[in-house]
């Protein structure tokens, strides 16, 4: 058995943060500025060195299937409202009767 009575866990953490609270705070140290600009200009390279010729490209071609979509839903709309009906009898006599004036 443990002969050693375990300490008051709320005094110990009442003595470690008076202890905390008590001591020198100091300023943290500024980088140099030659660090400080070597970092930056790895961060700038490692964001994979898009040049803007490559994001413009890009945009055109999003553009171009954002056109080539649009054009496909005009002329489908277009295509369905030009459809006459097979059906229609006047149609067919009207074909039929160009095609004896014809000959």
């Amino acid at each position: 058995m443990n002969s050693r009575k375990e300490p008051d866990l709320n005094q110990a953490l009442d003595r470690l943060l008076r202890n905390a609270s008590a001591a020198r705070q100091t300023a943290p140290a500024e980088m140099p500025f030659a660090v400080e600009t070597r970092v930056m200009a790895a961060w700038r390279q490692s964001r994979g060195g898009v040049s803007d010729f490559a994001a413009g490209l890009r945009l055109l071609r999003y553009g171009l299937g954002i056109a080539c979509a649009v054009a496909l839903v005009a002329v489908s709309l277009t295509w369905s409202g030009n459809q006459s009906e097979p059906d229609d009898i006047y149609a067919i006599s009207n074909a039929t009767a160009n095609l004896a004036l014809l000959q």
